[in-house]
């Protein structure tokens, strides 16, 4: 997959971008690269930018990902690694944990 497409240029909406790439990576298995290239893209930005939206459209990129090459609980380390990069940062690590409680709920 040409994953250079999606990491060009920042988008100026986190949701609407992790929407597309949704929508261009659903079922299909990406090399572990790929897909971390894609989702460190997208958190990064968020971080930077402070977007708690674009954090939580990240979680839900990975969870929704993960999902449709069925592997329900891969998106795990990848949030974990989010709640190491958003810090001290207490809203971010609110939306994490909320995002991690419907995935987990939403899997039981």
């Amino acid at each position: 997959m040409d994953i250079d497409s999606l990491l060009g240029s920042e988008p100026g909406s986190l949701a609407n971008w992790s929407g597309e790439v949704y929508a261009r990576v659903r079922g299909v298995h990406l090399t572990e690269p790929e897909w971390r290239a894609i989702f460190e893209f997208g958190v990064e930005l968020a971080v930077r930018r402070g977007d708690l939206d674009g954090v939580r459209s990240m979680i839900r990129l990975a969870a929704n990902y993960f999902d449709s090459i069925g592997d329900q609980f891969g998106c795990l380390p990848y949030i974990e690694e989010t709640m190491q990069r958003v810090g001290d940062n207490e809203a971010a690590r609110t939306v994490v944990l909320e995002c991690t409680r419907d995935i987990m709920v939403g899997n039981s």
